[in-house]
């Protein structure tokens, strides 16, 4: 018998410890002696190990069943390759009669008394939808398809009975799906007040931050005019005593003094500098020495000013202290880096930036634009930011944030914005055009893009290991969504628990619209996807909420929702030549009261799948049938419009559709 499920499984004996792999794999109660985990054993340096002389242990914790141990034989493994380090275990019955979570323990016996500890990892098995439909089959294993077949035209009355529960098991799945779609629609509310909510606490924190800035400025400005004015009365008092005094080199010393006092006196008045650069000071880091040196003591609001023509031949590195007295600014509207630059245009970290008030343009040359390596906070000015960076346009990491409403890092050779580790960027109308990835949010990082434009990009937005991507409309300009048409790959990639919430977004001409893998999530309403090659690919226990969207001109397989995925698409518009909705590996979609007419194949559903079409017109399809079940799938079609491959209200080998 063929193995057609394959879990493959590095096990690696290592001395850096065996942390839990969760290897995503979902197996089903039919997948009965067709389904194996593949294992292939390493040692540290990554060498297979030779097995030949050794005994494969294995153990399996049934996490959902009270930890219950589940030890197989060593018969029980196929060694597929001794030298090579490989066998194979074929998922017995037993174990797939359970139903929930699995951690798996393998080990080494080798004949000479040694053994290894090779790892630790975890997968799931999940009821197959006729495991619900037949009850009787048991824990142990489901009844072919052919007999319940021929056991329903012998016995009708027994056949109607399991029909109307079928009707009722789906009846009550649908409503699952309708609890779903309810606690989608909260979840997503919640989701935009949230994001409100966190943009509006941080800008008043911006701004309390500033008041209190510039109240502390003006305090300490106050307080160094009242020491000033004390010392000028004593001054004036020496001044009156020095004409008496004999010794006349007394009073040149008294002299002397008081003009130093008085040129310090008008350093410390001084409320605004600016520092031309090159007239003043040949270059970006030569201006910033003079502020370190000499005037951020001073308290003095600086201008940076690069002249007209000047290129900037290196960057700036800051220092552990708030610039936000410091604005960088330009007379030309694009300001060049010069031939042969290297390195990050502005670093800091544990720092304010200083406010960027120009547009820089990289040329492809160096490093970062703007580099928030750790704590650090930045705000770039509308129309202003870096264009074409040698790799990324701003780099956002550890605990830093960035607000940049209106920037522009378009042209990045590789990120427009990178942000990592458990940030927050606020970049509305941003523009992330042309850049090998427009934005890339890792490790529990939140970025918010609402209507900004990141088109002509390989991927337009990856996020990945928690991610989280942002772009829904802001009201005051409704007629203006985000866009990430044209990218050549997928438009919008999660994996790892990754999420993007967004509504109406512009998706066309692209590789792929959307892709969600591994737990992901996408709550995303009224998007249109048009002319790509792919629409969306869901898998792996990943969700999305795409209730009112539309798609057409799609060339390939629209919308494919497989192991474990769930779709929510009520109301939806889908005019294809292809297949609209391909459902496989235990997955469900709900398409309530879509509009799917004039399709290839409309709905097709398969391996214990579930797809709910209530009011769904499917008409005008030019495949042989509208609704296509296959290998225990159900469809519910009651009120739909379109022929069914199978007869409605019946059990078959290919599983039924209730109408």
């Amino acid at each position: 018998m063929p193995i057609l499920k394959k879990g493959e499984i590095e096990a690696k004996a290592t001395a850096y410890g065996t942390e839990v792999k969760s290897t995503g794999y979902v197996f089903y109660s039919y997948d009965k002696k067709a389904s194996a985990l593949f294992f292939q054993f390493r040692n540290q340096n990554g060498e297979t190990t030779d097995i030949a002389n050794a005994k494969i242990r294995l153990l399996l914790i049934k996490n959902d069943d009270e930890d219950k141990e589940f030890i197989p034989n060593q018969e029980d493994f196929e060694i597929i390759s001794k030298p090579g380090g490989k066998a194979k275990f074929v998922l017995p019955e037993m174990l797939l009669a359970y139903q929930g979570k699995v951690t798996g323990y393998i080990y080494l016996d080798f004949e000479d008394g040694s053994q290894t500890d090779d790892g630790q990892f975890t997968f799931r098995i999940k009821h197959s939808m006729i495991t619900h439909v037949l009850p009787e089959a048991g824990d142990k294993y489901v009844q072919d398809f052919e007999d319940v077949k021929e056991r329903v035209e012998q016995a009708g009355d027994s056949a109607t009975k399991d029909i109307e529960k079928a009707k009722d098991d789906a009846k009550s799945q649908i409503g699952d799906y309708v609890g779903e779609v309810e606690s989608a629609k909260s979840d997503m509310q919640e989701s935009v007040d949230q994001v409100n909510k966190d943009y509006e606490d941080w800008k008043a924190e911006q701004e309390e931050q500033q008041t209190t800035f510039e109240s502390d400025t003006n305090k300490t400005i106050n307080g160094i005019n009242t020491k000033v004015e004390k010392a000028q009365t004593k001054i004036s008092d020496l001044e009156e005593w020095v004409p008496n005094a004999d010794d006349l080199a007394t009073k040149q010393y008294v002299d002397e003094s008081v003009e130093g006092f008085n040129e310090t006196n008008e350093k410390l008045n001084v409320r605004s500098v600016k520092l031309n650069v090159p007239s003043d000071f040949p270059t970006l880091d030569s201006a910033f020495h003079e502020i370190e040196s000499n005037i951020y003591a001073t308290r003095a609001s600086v201008y940076v000013n690069i002249e007209a023509g000047h290129q900037i031949s290196e960057g700036v590195v800051l220092k552990s202290r708030d610039y936000r007295r410091v604005t960088i600014q330009s007379e030309d509207d694009i300001v060049e880096v010069a031939d042969g630059f290297t390195g990050d245009l502005l670093k800091g970290s544990d720092c304010h930036f200083p406010i960027f008030n120009l547009l820089v343009d990289m040329k492809s040359l160096g490093s970062f634009g703007l580099g928030l390596y750790s704590n650090a906070n930045a705000t770039v000015k509308a129309g202003c930011g870096v264009i074409n960076a040698g790799d990324d346009g701003v780099f956002v990491n550890r605990l830093s944030q960035l607000y940049a409403h209106e920037a522009n890092f378009s042209g990045a050779t590789r990120c427009g914005m990178f942000v990592d580790h458990a940030n927050a960027v606020y970049a509305r109308y941003v523009n992330l055009d042309n850049c090998e990835v427009g934005v890339r949010a890792t490790k529990g990082s939140v970025v918010e893009v609402a209507n900004a434009s990141i088109q002509n990009c390989r991927n337009a937005i990856l996020a990945t290991e928690g991610g989280k991507v942002i772009g829904i409309t802001d009201p005051s300009e409704p007629d203006r969504h985000l866009n990430v048409s044209g990218a050549s790959g997928n438009a919008i990639d999660l994996t790892n628990g990754a999420e993007f919430v967004a509504d109406k977004v512009v998706i066309e001409n692209c590789g792929t619209g959307i892709v969600a893998r591994a737990s992901s999530k996408v709550v995303c309403s009224g998007t249109g996807i048009v002319n790509c090659g792919e629409a969306m690919k869901l898998s792996k226990q990943s969700t999305a909420y795409m209730g009112g969207f539309y798609m057409n001109s799609i060339t390939d397989t629209a919308i494919t929702v497989y192991e474990g995925a769930f779709l929510q698409a009520e109301s939806s518009e889908c005019h294809v030549d292809g297949v609209a909705f391909t459902i496989k590996n235990g997955s469900r979609v709900n398409l309530d009261d879509s509009d799917l007419t004039n399709c290839g194949t409309p709905v097709k559903c398969s391996y214990g799948s579930h797809a709910n079409c209530y009011n769904v017109d499917a008409t005008g399809h030019t495949a042989s049938y509208g609704f296509y079940v296959y290998t225990g799938s159900t469809i519910n079609a009651v009120e739909a419009l379109g022929d069914l491959r199978v007869t409605a209200n019946t059990l078959t080998s290919d599983g039924y559709i209730i109408q």
